[in-house]
């Protein structure tokens, strides 16, 4: 019983290393498009401030994360907790296809654009 169990977390932890490698892989693809966005829709003079604040928030992200996952963890145990991270994350899949897409932003930027020549 005790292998079984053992088999189970190792093949979890395994599946997580793969997808964190697949998550690190496809990083910079929306990350450069994120901060040209932001670039293009803040003045040159609140990008510091703007960018700080961002970081700030990603940040916290991984403290405020493990507060809550740790309790967590250990009510339900850490392989039901990565088979419910592992669900939520394939839920913002389909999460992003319902999002609206930015092309309002596209043509505030075009009319900013327009304006400055």
């Amino acid at each position: 019983m005790t292998e079984k169990i053992n088999w189970r977390l190792g093949m979890c932890a395994w599946w997580f290393v793969g997808l964190n490698v697949l998550a690190r892989i496809v990083t910079p693809f929306y990350s450069t498009l994120l901060m040209t966005m932001i670039q293009q829709s803040f003045p040159a003079n609140q990008l510091g401030q703007v960018l700080g604040m961002l970081n700030s928030l990603a940040s916290l992200a991984g403290p405020a994360g493990l507060i809550f996952s740790g309790p967590l963890a250990d009510a339900i145990g850490v392989a039901k907790l990565f088979i419910i991270g592992g669900v939520g994350s394939l839920l913002c899949g389909p999460a992003m296809w319902l999002m609206p897409n930015d092309q309002p932003l596209q043509a505030h930027l075009k009319l900013t654009e327009s304006d400055l020549s």
